[in-house]
């Protein structure tokens, strides 16, 4: 499929410092040795906290799809001209959705760890419970987590904001940071999708 050319221009221009690294580190299963190695020697970032970072909750990308942060925009790179693109705009943010060819990853790219409360009806013993994520109290389930081909990628002012595997989830809910159209669209979505622990 073909992106419009933004697109591609933002996505080919994408250049990862050592913040954003340890932030999409967030979204890893696990990383290989030799970045790890070799990020810790280069940045003041320790292996504890790279450890940390794999370890937080959330969307997490399997090491098939890709190892590491720079691997992950190698592949980004590689699959969109066979994904199908969905972009939309919100003020200065601006989000693309890509869906990778299932065909070319059978066993999925990552996990998703976000669910409509729709989807639980077919669920039986489903118990629902509330955790605490960003200082934001979430609903939240346990079960499996489900296999995706889709992951986000996030934009602000045209500067990367994060990457992720799954459906899209909008921030937590913040008054002071986010404008009030904004804040009602987190709002509704938060109010109908749950967490999967």
């Amino acid at each position: 499929m073909i992106s419009p050319p933004y697109i591609s221009e933002l996505i080919d221009g994408i250049e990862l410092s050592n913040e954003m690294q340890f932030h999409l580190l967030s979204h890893f299963i696990e990383t290989d040795k030799n970045y790890i190695n070799l990020f810790t020697k280069e940045t003041n970032y320790t292996k504890t906290e790279i450890i940390g970072q794999l370890k937080k909750p959330g969307s997490k990308f399997f090491k098939s799809f890709a190892n590491n942060p720079i691997h992950l925009v190698q592949k980004i790179e590689e699959t969109l001209s066979t994904s199908k693109i969905i972009v939309s705009e919100h003020a200065q943010r601006l989000k693309i959705e890509i869906i990778v060819n299932q065909l070319k990853f059978p066993d999925g790219i990552g996990w998703n760890t976000i669910i409509h409360k729709d989807d639980l009806l077919n669920i039986d013993n489903i118990k629902v419970v509330e955790i605490q994520r960003g200082g934001f109290i979430l609903k939240s389930v346990n079960i499996e987590k489900p296999i995706t081909c889709q992951f986000n990628i996030v934009f602000e002012n045209k500067e990367l904001k994060t990457i992720f595997p799954g459906i899209y989830a909008p921030p937590f809910l913040n008054k002071e940071m986010q404008t009030s159209t904004f804040y009602k669209m987190c709002a509704d979505f938060w109010q109908k999708h749950l967490i999967i622990n």
